[in-house]
């Protein structure tokens, strides 16, 4: 599927055994610091919106949402970095998890809130260092996961900026990148959180990176599988 005008496509189809559906209610949320936090949350929205499985509202800097202001959304789509997680905040965003509320965390969503252990155990990991952007492999584990159906075992070169993380030893790692030098890293996994789903993909530095197919395959599989839309 090809979209010219925007500029990506994608590496299977959407299609899953629902007939019919009303889009996911999505908040993304985007920030802080180093990134163009507002040009890649204009591309992740696109992809998906214009997949039509998918009705996003957009908050940019305000982690305030937090504080109750998820009750409404069953996705949070979180492309952010660095930043202060206060304990009250922290609270509201890991009990709407635990009840069965979806997160999709880009690339430097492991690279926020540092001083919080308990968002970095529910995400699954955390950010330790990169390599400097440029071309890098993504092999595809065979793991039978929804998120990968299709494209397990296959491996992509992409253009972007490769991530190295500390994770939990309870994840699925979905995919590996390997880069100019030492071992393959976790490139994007999947974990539970109580009742709610978590997905995590190292990909997407910048727009031009968001707009590859990797990257919009798998946001828009991590994003249904963690709103219960694909199994």
């Amino acid at each position: 599927m090809f979209d010219s005008s925007r500029g990506y496509h994608f590496l299977m189809s959407l299609e899953t055994e629902k007939k019919t559906f009303q889009p996911v209610k999505t908040l993304l949320l985007s920030g802080g610091e180093v990134h163009d936090h507002a040009g890649c949350a204009d591309v992740i929205s696109e992809i998906l919106c214009d997949s039509g499985r998918f009705s996003a509202d957009h908050v940019k800097d305000s982690i305030n949402v937090f504080d109750g202001g998820l009750s409404d959304y069953r996705l949070l789509v979180f492309y952010y970095t660095g930043g202060y997680l206060p304990d009250k905040l922290s609270r509201g965003l890991l009990d709407w998890v635990g009840r069965g509320g979806g997160v999709a965390g880009i690339h430097s969503a492991a690279d926020s809130f540092r001083g919080s252990e308990s968002y970095r155990k529910m995400l699954g990991g955390y950010f330790l260092s990169h390599e400097k952007y440029g071309p890098f492999t993504i092999r595809i584990t065979d793991k039978p996961h929804p998120v990968i159906r299709g494209i397990t075992g296959r491996r992509f070169l992409v253009v972007d900026e490769m991530y190295r993380t500390d994770y939990m030893d309870d994840n699925l790692i979905l995919a590996y990148s390997s880069g100019r030098s030492g071992d393959p890293a976790p490139a994007a996994w999947v974990r539970k959180w109580g009742k709610g789903r978590v997905f995590w993909l190292g990909l997407g530095h910048d727009p031009a990176a968001c707009r590859d197919e990797l990257f919009a395959t798998l946001l828009l599989n991590g994003s249904l599988w963690v709103s219960g839309e694909l199994e």
